[in-house]
């Protein structure tokens, strides 16, 4: 796979997928947006220590292989291996550190270990909702805003690719539930965006006046996965006395 200048490969949601099929994984995702399209970003997210441990392990060998076999440089190394560095806090604060100018600070960091985990709790302000939604980090998301009607606007984020459909585990078969269960069972991602007008409408799995929520937890839905590879966040919202801008962009196909 080939890299790119700047990709942030520290933030959780580019390699949501891969995280997913690692194993059990917990995100939490608060965006609030506020009437000048400015805003803060709460995001926490942690997996398994000893599957850090095997990832960590599993790169060191692909690393190791691909210096014997491409002297020249270059990487084909997946980028799901990457995903230990999203819980070294130094790294995060150096990659942050580069988007300042950018309107986008890191607030706050927290990274412990406990249980047999290994969290991540950060928070970020941004100066313009599509700077950060246009960041190489958030490549994988397919975005668009846009005027919906009087006084509306439309938010709809494509989530992350999970693959192939019919590659992902069939809850309706039991043998390959009972196979897949141990490495999912507490698979959790809730995302919550909040707006500065009335939600109007939406594809949320819960609203609270002006908050959406999304809810996949596989503990509660045998279907999570799926629905994480086929769903949309949309909503429809008040945009009155706001200056927010129309834009879009697709996601990047890998």
């Amino acid at each position: 796979m080939r890299d790119r200048p700047g990709s942030a490969w520290f933030v959780i949601l580019p390699l949501l997928s891969g995280l997913l099929l690692t194993g059990c994984i917990k995100i939490d995702s608060t965006l609030d947006v506020a009437s000048d399209g400015s805003g803060t970003w709460r995001l926490v997210y942690g997996i398994p220590l000893h599957m850090i441990r095997q990832m960590e392990m599993s790169r060191n060998v692909s690393l190791d292989l691909e210096k014997a076999a491409r002297p020249q440089g270059g990487s084909l190394v997946d980028r799901a291996q990457d995903i230990p560095y999203l819980f070294d806090e130094d790294r995060i604060r150096q990659r942050f550190k580069a988007l300042e100018v950018q309107g986008i600070e890191l607030s706050k960091i927290q990274t412990r270990s406990s249980g047999g985990w290994r969290n991540v709790d950060l928070s970020i302000k941004f100066t313009r909702l599509e700077t950060l939604l246009r960041q190489p980090f958030l490549d994988s998301l397919g975005v668009s805003l846009s005027g919906a009607g009087t006084s509306s606007c439309k938010l709809v984020i494509s989530l992350p690719g999970m693959g192939k459909t019919e590659m992902l585990p069939d809850p309706e078969d039991t043998a390959v539930s009972q196979k897949v269960s141990p490495f999912l069972n507490g698979l959790r991602v809730v995302s919550r965006i909040g707006f500065p007008g009335d939600i109007r409408n939406s594809t949320s799995f819960a609203s609270d006046g002006r908050r959406a929520t999304w809810e996949w937890d596989y503990d509660k839905d045998a279907r999570a996965l799926l629905r994480l590879s086929r769903d949309k966040m949309i909503v429809i919202f008040d945009s009155s006395g706001t200056s927010l801008r129309d834009f879009s962009k697709p996601a990047l196909q890998e």
